[in-house]
């Protein structure tokens, strides 16, 4: 482990902790895209999770949007929070999870669009089409938030 701030060794190699032994996120880009990797695997992780629990009881497209919504907002939570470093209280929360949402929206026709031709149109297993269409929507949601929600000028 390294240390950083006062000595205090990191709790994960993608944080800074500062003199007061708070955990400080970072403004590098290339930090950040990691934080926002490591957030996105655990979105998938439950995304996945849910699709395959759901699968055998409803729909495709159903399933894979409950599942996709679900991930989405611990992907919100985390995102906002150790990605992006914005606190959960404040006047701008709002409006910053509406933004969201609707950036989520767009990803989840893409994720949509891609499960389902995958599975349907090309035959594919539903976990490889599902590992596409969520690194597909992972790159437009990263993209988006980063210029439309949590500039700098914005922060």
């Amino acid at each position: 482990m390294r240390e950083t701030g006062a000595g205090s060794p990191a709790l994960f190699p993608l944080c800074d902790v500062d003199d007061n032994r708070q955990v400080r996120v970072t403004r590098e880009p290339t930090l950040r895209i990691l934080r926002y990797l490591v957030v996105g695997a655990v979105a998938f992780a439950i995304d996945l999770g849910c699709l395959l629990a759901l699968v055998d009881r409803m729909p495709l497209l159903a399933a894979n949007t409950l599942a996709f919504v679900l991930a989405n907002a611990v992907n919100f939570w985390l995102g906002h929070v150790w990605v992006f470093g914005r606190t959960l209280r404040g006047p701008r929360l709002g409006r910053q999870y509406a933004a969201v949402l609707a950036i989520s929206i767009v990803g989840l026709a893409i994720n949509d669009a891609l499960v389902w031709m995958g599975v349907v149109v090309a035959g594919a297993g539903i976990v490889a089409s599902k590992v596409v269409a969520t690194v597909a929507a992972m790159f437009w949601n990263y993209a988006a938030r980063a210029k439309w929600v949590y500039r700098e000028d914005a922060a």
